[in-house]
């Protein structure tokens, strides 16, 4: 049955599996048929320390996303090489042996992952001319030169991430034998010019995000950035738009609602002009309130001086589905907002996504129909102009801060097995 479905349809389903890797798995135990499509999905994304691996190596050309992450102690007694240092992946980072590698994640590594790091490490990254994509996420450094020499080493970087970047700087005592000295001077022509950018600096003491923030947007990136993502984590929002500064360029801005309209004028959203895709992430009415509360001013007086707008994402998070969930009342001022021709008559979509956590066994499906069909009656006048879409359903995870999906490593230690 499967051989008579068109190849093209078979690709969809199987890449609708991305995320989840065990079901990939078990889709690859339904038929030969589907085995390669499978594989394909199933080792995109993989641990640097599944490379080693000898029967890795024919799949290397599927790897388009690698993640370092701190590896997990050995047994006592266990032969296994988890050593945390990075210079054992050496041998793998060249572009011949991962041709299609776009994206690299470091990801919850300690200081200690950084000891006896060999130039030659960053050599090889910067021979990975195919990657575009940097995760830096609870990462430890020694300071701003090391994070600017990592960063630096890709010289096809557009996209980066930054969460939980952190200096030890003195608090650290590096070995002697520890190479602390690196030269920025050959790197000063490689500056990234990144197009996207994904931040979430903590501003507090150590905090390297905020420092390497400043160093981005004072460089090439500062003109090149389109896209700019804010997590809805992030404590201080307001203060990560106003240390990058007015940008005619960015396009596409994702930042939580929480403390941005406490002034007047809007800003600091008025000072992003070029604006075509906005999403504003919120919480649930009780949780949020003063975010729900600004909801609709803050695009009055803040954004509908961007006459470019085209499509505004209203992102709801919940722990669970209730009546409570939204703002009755912030939906309706919301609805004749954004139904002023004369503010917003670029405006082709406004969508809007109610999402919670799937946790209990039982089917919400009544709740959130009930939910939807009340949204869209609240918002009926963009229902009727044909500009809304409204979402209400459970995720396994909201999206998260690192690009792509965990990294498939321990699903794929028995060779033995089919999907292998």
């Amino acid at each position: 049955m499967l051989v008579k479905l068109p190849i093209e349809i078979v690709i969809l389903v199987v890449h609708r599996l991305y995320n989840d890797v065990e079901a990939l798995r078990n889709t690859s135990l339904v038929c030969r048929d589907l085995l390669p499509f499978v594989r394909e999905e199933l080792f995109r994304v993989m641990s640097a320390y599944a490379l080693k691996e000898e029967y890795m190596h024919s799949y290397y050309p599927l790897v388009h996303e690698m993640q370092l992450v701190e590896p997990i102690p050995p047994k006592r007694g266990s032969q296994v090489d988890d050593s945390p240092n990075p210079d054992r992946f050496v041998q793998y980072l060249r572009s011949g042996i991962l041709p299609n590698l776009q994206a690299v994640n470091f990801i919850d590594i300690s200081p200690w992952f950084h000891i006896g790091v060999h130039l030659t490490f960053f050599a090889n990254l910067s021979l990975l001319t195919s990657v575009t994509t940097l995760t830096l996420s609870c990462l430890f450094l020694k300071d701003l030169q090391q994070a600017q020499m990592l960063i630096c080493s890709f010289s096809s970087l557009t996209s980066l991430s930054l969460k939980m970047v952190r200096f030890s700087g003195s608090a650290f005592v590096f070995p002697s034998y520890v190479r602390t000295d690196y030269t920025l001077i050959e790197l000063a022509t490689t500056r990234p010019r990144l197009t996207r950018l994904a931040v979430m600096p903590e501003f507090l003491p150590g905090d390297g995000t905020s420092a390497i923030l400043d160093w981005l947007v004072n460089g090439p990136s500062r003109r090149s950035l389109t896209t700019l993502l804010v997590p809805y984590e992030t404590e201080s929002p307001g203060a990560v738009l106003k240390r990058i500064g007015p940008s005619i360029n960015i396009e596409h801005l994702s930042v939580p609602l929480k403390a941005l309209g406490k002034s007047a004028d809007g800003a600091p959203l008025a000072r992003y002009t070029n604006l075509l895709l906005l999403t504003l992430f919120l919480g649930s009415a009780v949780e949020d309130s003063e975010g729900w509360r600004e909801l609709a001013p803050l695009l009055e007086h803040g954004v509908a001086s961007s006459s470019r707008l085209r499509s505004l994402r209203i992102s709801v998070r919940l722990d669970t589905i209730d009546d409570a969930a939204v703002d009755w009342g912030a939906i309706a001022a919301l609805n004749n907002t954004l139904s002023a021709e004369h503010e917003f008559g670029a405006l082709e979509r406004v969508e809007v996504l109610v999402q919670w956590k799937e946790r209990e066994r039982r089917s919400l499906a009544g709740e959130a129909l009930d939910l939807e069909s009340n949204i869209i009656k609240c918002m009926n006048k963009l229902a009727a102009a044909r500009k809304l879409i409204v979402y209400v359903g459970p995720v396994k995870e909201f999206d998260g801060f690192i690009p792509g999906r965990p990294a498939t490593h321990e699903c794929i230690d028995n060779p033995y097995l089919p999907w292998a």
